[in-house]
């Protein structure tokens, strides 16, 4: 199955598409010299300061080509946190943690969307 992408609008109008699939995860893990399970620890606790947000988001928006290499069109990460208005941090950050979670996590959404059966009423045979 796909990793899905999250769309979001940047200051320059555009929208682009965060998507951690395993490439972007291993780039994560370089850039951060941490395994992606200390990664997640990181996020957890909240101990993450503005340079790790946008290193997050310029991982989330690079993508590779047929052979698996980046493409030498990507956004460079001095251009990405360019492109963050402060005032917007908050939204940005909030596509960074869902694109992540749609990687680590994707079938959190199939779950909350499960129709489970009704539990029958006792001794009547009827569903509730």
């Amino acid at each position: 199955m796909p990793v899905k992408s999250v769309p979001i609008t940047l200051d320059d109008g555009k929208t682009y598409h965060l998507r951690f699939a395993t490439p972007n995860l291993c780039l994560l893990e370089r850039e951060f010299a941490i395994p992606l399970q200390g990664l997640g620890e990181k996020l957890k606790e909240g101990n993450v300061g503005l340079n790790m947000n946008l290193q997050l988001l310029w991982a989330g928006l690079q993508r590779v080509d047929k052979e698996g290499e980046f493409r030498e069109d990507n956004l460079t990460l001095n251009k990405v946190k360019s492109l963050v208005n402060p005032a917007k941090l908050a939204e940005v950050m909030g596509a960074v943690s869902t694109a992540l979670m749609e990687a680590l996590n994707p079938t959190a959404d199939i779950e909350k969307n499960v129709t489970r059966p009704k539990k029958a009423e006792s001794g009547t045979g009827k569903n509730t």
